[in-house]
């Protein structure tokens, strides 16, 4: 049964999200991903996840986990807390790290070091409000473009 595709990623659902593990699972070990038995568990985990976590959060979960090892969808969805990513701006994470430019990552540099510098000034709280415009912007010019966010 095919499924239609979706625009952006906000919209997916869990089955969604299985078609992006096995796509992320056969680009890390260029096997496909067979699964630990009936399909309905991984989505009904997938679906949990869905409710306490941002699809962002999932999806950067997903790259992080399985370039961390991770082979088994239903073990790693019990693990998934360690793989979340741990920021405001779990969409900017996501997009950054599947499409950016180097221009683009080191701001998000910069803007990591100011969300965890310890005691931030006023500049400080100014800078990452533009480093965050600026790659709200890019963001906008890539789906212009016809990239999937």
């Amino acid at each position: 049964m095919a499924t239609k595709k979706k625009d952006t990623y906000a919209d997916y659902t869990a089955t969604d999200l299985l078609a992006f593990w096995r796509l992320a699972f056969f680009e890390e070990y260029k096997q496909e991903y067979t699964g630990g038995g009936f399909i309905g568990h991984d989505l009904s985990a997938l679906k949990a996840a869905l409710e306490k976590h941002d699809v962002y959060e999932i999806l950067r979960a997903i790259r992080v986990g399985i370039g961390a090892g991770e082979k088994s969808l239903k073990y790693f969805i019990q693990k998934i807390a360690r793989y979340v990513p741990k920021t405001d701006q779990p969409r900017l994470t996501f997009l950054i790290a599947e499409y950016a430019k180097p221009e683009q990552k080191k701001l998000w540099a910069d803007f990591k070091f100011l969300e965890t510098k310890w005691f931030p000034d006023a500049q400080d709280f100014q800078r990452k409000e533009d480093i965050v415009e600026k790659l709200n912007n890019w963001v906008s010019r890539v789906a212009r473009a016809g990239a999937r966010v």
